[in-house]
């Protein structure tokens, strides 16, 4: 198990490493070419597909969980047969996705694109019918891996799929535009995905999608489970992809652009800090199925997640200035202001994500997905009362403010109802993290401090001065989880 999580480990953080370096070289050239009302809409198109993860109904989580139970028992022939029951709903739930997506095709102006758009965005989203219904049958093979713990296997695939887009992405959109980024992206995610899937029968030579074992018994099952993840995914989905709706709505295409340099980037170090332990799930479910307690690698995760998160956050309030400067210019000032604001994001959604996948694993989650979705309409109701007063910041905020309430719920609610674990010492971690973070924020926002920084080299050395003094201020207040995760990790 320890070379395989290792191996996880690492795969993962390349995968989230090289995704981070094709956004910082992509982005500028992509805008250069296509300027900032096309790249708003191609940040619009991808919310609209993401939106279609709701239609999942929470599957993928029972698939994820349901195939590491029955892996753990060697119970191959009970395997087979719920495979062959997902694949049934999850071709059935893809083409209602499908027939969905084709009617938003038709009707452009639903979405405030303009009339000069309009054409561009119905031939883009009936193109990516292909992808949707293709991502919906990929939860099959990735669910092998998960059980597997060889999660490596899906990060390899995904890091060659990112390096190949890069370098076509990179050749292409001088001359053919935002046609490059449509074409690129459907061919190299869905071959991404077509491998997976010859990838998944050579790990698990008996695996057997035979659509003659689909058991309405096991789909009674697997929806029973998944019906509360549903509403789970609702939330996620609104607060992961909300945003470029209402920007649009109350705002415009161009603004989408600007807010989604500050979210992305801060998107990009959320997944690059989770893929350090992206096996949690998995390993959350084999304790449980092993009737072993979880409190430690708990404890000890979320520990560590909140003190690379703090470390990223604060060199992303402190550098974020001169970055984004010389990255884009000063077209994209506003994104600056955004980013203080998201960074707190940084320190708590990784939090969350621990914790829901340890809910998910005790399937324990019906008032999860009750208090997520319920936080997602606060994020909702707040953004559209603060855009008209505060622009982009009001959006923001009310982002990591939806983020913040969740985590609270969670730590101080939630798993006290459900675990008599002890959640004392990572409290008072979280708050001190916050609390920091604020200081941070508060002396360096807005200021000159960083004034020196006016080259890609000077912001290099700062950055690597910035990440050291950080690390070591706070190192303090964490290390001793760091002796338990590698203990963890050995047994």
């Amino acid at each position: 198990m320890k070379k395989k999580l290792a191996s996880a480990a690492l795969f993962s953080l390349v995968s989230k490493g090289l995704n981070i370096v094709s956004m910082l070289l992509l982005t500028p050239v992509i805008l250069d070419v296509i300027g900032k009302e096309q790249y708003g809409l191609w940040i619009l198109i991808l919310s609209i597909i993401a939106w279609f993860n709701v239609f999942e109904l929470g599957f993928p989580a029972a698939i994820y969980r349901f195939a590491t139970l029955f892996l753990e028992q060697k119970k191959y022939d009970q395997l087979n047969r719920y495979l062959a029951t997902f694949l049934v709903v999850f071709g059935g739930l893809g083409l209602i996705a499908v027939l969905v997506l084709v009617l938003f095709g038709f009707f452009p102006h639903w979405f405030d694109v303009g009339d000069d758009n309009a054409g561009l965005f119905s031939f883009t989203i009936f193109l990516f019918t292909i992808k949707v219904i293709v991502d919906f049958l990929s939860h099959i093979p990735n669910s092998i891996f998960v059980a597997n713990l060889r999660i490596d296997i899906d990060e390899k695939v995904t890091a060659f799929s990112l390096l190949i887009k890069l370098i076509a992405i990179y050749l292409l959109i001088d001359d053919f535009g935002i046609l490059t980024l449509i074409g690129v992206t459907l061919v190299t995610e869905i071959g991404a995905n077509l491998l997976k899937v010859v990838l998944a029968y050579r790990l698990l030579p008996s695996l057997k999608l035979d659509l003659r074992f689909f058991s309405m018994d096991v789909f009674r099952e697997i929806f029973s489970f998944s019906k509360h993840v549903f509403i789970l995914g609702i939330a996620r989905v609104l607060n992961d992809r909300i945003d470029p709706f209402i920007i649009v709505k109350f705002l415009d295409l161009k603004s989408v652009a600007i807010f989604n340099i500050a979210n992305n980037l801060i998107t990009q170090l959320n997944l690059l800090i989770i893929s350090f332990f992206k096996f949690q799930g998995a390993i959350f479910t084999k304790k449980i199925a092993a009737k072993q307690s979880a409190e430690n690698l708990y404890n000890t995760i979320c520990t560590a997640n909140t003190y690379v998160g703090l470390v990223f956050a604060s060199c992303v309030v402190i550098l974020a200035d001169p970055f984004v400067h010389l990255w884009l210019g000063e077209e994209f000032e506003a994104s600056v202001g955004l980013l203080y604001v998201l960074a707190f994001g940084v320190v708590i959604r990784p939090i969350t994500a621990t914790s829901n996948q340890l809910l998910l694993a005790m399937a324990t989650h019906k008032l999860l997905a009750v208090v997520q979705f319920v936080c997602a309409l606060v994020n909702i109701g707040l953004s559209i009362v603060l855009i008209g007063d505060y622009g982009l910041v009001g959006v923001a905020f009310s982002t990591v403010f939806s983020n913040l309430l969740s985590n609270v719920i969670l730590v101080n609610v939630l798993l006290p109802r459900y675990t008599d674990y002890k959640l004392t010492a990572l409290r008072m971690r979280m708050i001190y993290s916050v609390a920091n973070l604020g200081v941070v924020t508060y002396f360096f926002a807005g200021t000159n401090v960083m004034a020196f920084v006016d080259s890609w080299l000077m912001l290099f050395v700062a950055a690597a001065g910035v990440f050291a003094v950080v690390s070591v201020l706070n190192l303090t207040i964490f290390v001793g989880q760091f002796g338990a995760l590698r203990s963890i990790i050995k047994r």
